[in-house]
């Protein structure tokens, strides 16, 4: 059926449900054997309609394009319960119906595509016909399950893939690690009476052992780091060290103190691997420190900056977490991570980020309008064209940091280097042209706009 074929009823019906949202009323499914109603024949037709679009859309691998046309019938139930998901874009039944074809569209600009993702997604769109009872969240689990599967299947189709795609999580955590314990630490030390010599180390090579994956990934911390890396034990009496001790006794507990504080410091460094000379000039200053502290060389407290006590400070330095979880910034926008955050995490595993294309950038762009579309559409086994010394190449989205910060395209060239990008780089080269997606938008999105598009048509005509 073409629109300008509609019956006049339907083209009315079409024109009001489109452009004006809760216009219908959820309907309870129809009894077997029951007589359609209009409205159920009209909403049928505008389903029609929609799936017609479906399947003629050349973007799609031609065999994928039956496969699609399965969930028609579910899909005018669900729109029957929920009549306003034509006008919610994150609604199940569509975001699956999207996701599938975003796959398949992949699948048909790659001539040696594995079929068993067809396969996969022919076995997905039966289960949800076997389990459709009318209940559209039967929809949200075939895509969390869908969504489960590729993120399996796509990070691991090969070694490499798979050792950059443990990179990419890793250096993420890193980078959030690094900035939310920076600004944690200028709160931390910020009121407090602390020997320049010490903050500098603090915030320096201390905050490196800090920010290493054995400090704060569960899943690395073996009985040997457990003692050496617990921060907010060592630090307290780290500070607590460099203060100005005024009696015997004070000094006489910190030369009590000192052998093993200085041995879970260089636990700490050995453990991380920071550089032997960095770590050697780290622990001469604090020695430097120390030794002017039991000789009583140590100057008085800056005016306002607060003297504690250990107790105190171990008191303050309680609830000091390492969070890898927290990836935006102040603007909402995922964090920087650093070339160097993701080059030490591929050495971790042996991978030369000279044999990668990493395309990362200190700079933040100024946000854009089609960003938050871009980002929307940037899902793993989304595919594109990268523009690869002046050629554009098919790749595809194989993987993505938790939370958003890393951006992973496997090229589909034989023995093509995985390309990693930034949240930002990656939008300003969508934006630039150096990444093109092979949809413009997602498919339900293009049916609607074509749809409405030949209604308003229609309608100037007239």
């Amino acid at each position: 059926m073409s629109p300008s074929d509609l019956s006049p009823a339907l083209y009315d019906f079409v024109w009001r449900v489109l452009h004006q949202p809760g216009l219908l009323k959820a309907r309870a499914p129809q009894a077997a054997g029951a007589e359609p109603s209009h409205q159920d024949k009209l909403m049928e037709g505008l389903v029609d309609l929609l799936f017609d679009f479906i399947a003629q859309d050349k973007l799609i691998a031609p065999g994928m394009r039956p496969q699609l046309a399965r969930l028609k019938s579910p899909f005018l139930s669900a729109f029957s319960a929920e009549p306003d998901l034509m006008h919610e874009p994150g609604h199940p039944a569509r975001e699956l119906c999207n996701r599938i074809a975003a796959v398949a569209i992949g699948m048909g600009a790659d001539q040696t595509a594995d079929q068993s993702m067809a396969t996969r997604i022919e076995q997905l769109i039966g289960q949800l016909l076997s389990r459709f009872n009318g209940d559209s969240s039967v929809f949200k689990v075939c895509l969390t399950q869908f969504e489960a599967y590729l993120g399996r299947q796509l990070r691991h189709q090969d070694t490499l893939t798979s050792l950059c795609g443990e990179a990419i999580d890793e250096a993420e955590g890193c980078a959030a690690v690094a900035f939310n314990t920076t600004l944690a630490l200028l709160d931390y030390l910020g009121p407090l009476a602390i020997d320049e010599r010490v903050h500098d180390f603090v915030t320096g090579p201390w905050l490196e052992v800090m920010v290493h994956p054995l400090s704060w990934n569960p899943q690395l911390r073996g009985p040997e780091t457990h003692e050496a890396l617990r921060h907010g034990e060592l630090l307290p009496e780290l500070l607590w060290s460099s203060q100005e001790k005024k009696t015997t006794r004070e000094r006489a507990e910190l030369a009590a103190m000192l052998p093993g504080l200085v041995a879970r410091i260089r636990k700490g460094f050995e453990l991380t691997g920071l550089d032997q000379e960095r770590a050697k000039q780290a622990m001469d200053q604090l020695v430097a420190v120390h030794a002017d502290v039991l000789r009583g060389k140590q100057g008085a407290p800056a005016f306002g900056k607060r003297v504690m006590t250990l107790e105190q400070l171990h008191g303050r330095f309680h609830s000091l977490a390492l969070d890898p979880n927290a990836c935006a910034g102040p603007d909402g926008r995922p964090i920087l991570v650093r070339p160097l955050a993701l080059r030490t995490a591929l050495g971790r595993r042996d991978v030369a980020a000279n044999t990668l294309a990493l395309v990362l950038s200190y700079e933040q762009y100024p946000p854009m309008p089609k960003d938050a579309a871009w980002l929307r559409q940037m899902r793993v086994g989304t595919a594109v064209m990268l523009r690869i010394d002046g050629k554009e190449v098919p790749a595809c989205l194989s993987a993505t940091s938790p939370h958003g910060c890393l951006f992973m395209f496997s090229v589909r060239a034989a023995a093509g280097a995985p390309h990693i990008y930034s949240c930002t780089s990656m939008l300003k080269a969508l934006h630039d042209g150096h990444i093109r997606p092979l949809e413009d938008s997602p498919l339900f999105d293009r049916a609607l706009a074509s749809l409405m598009g030949d209604i308003d048509e229609i309608t100037a005509a007239d």
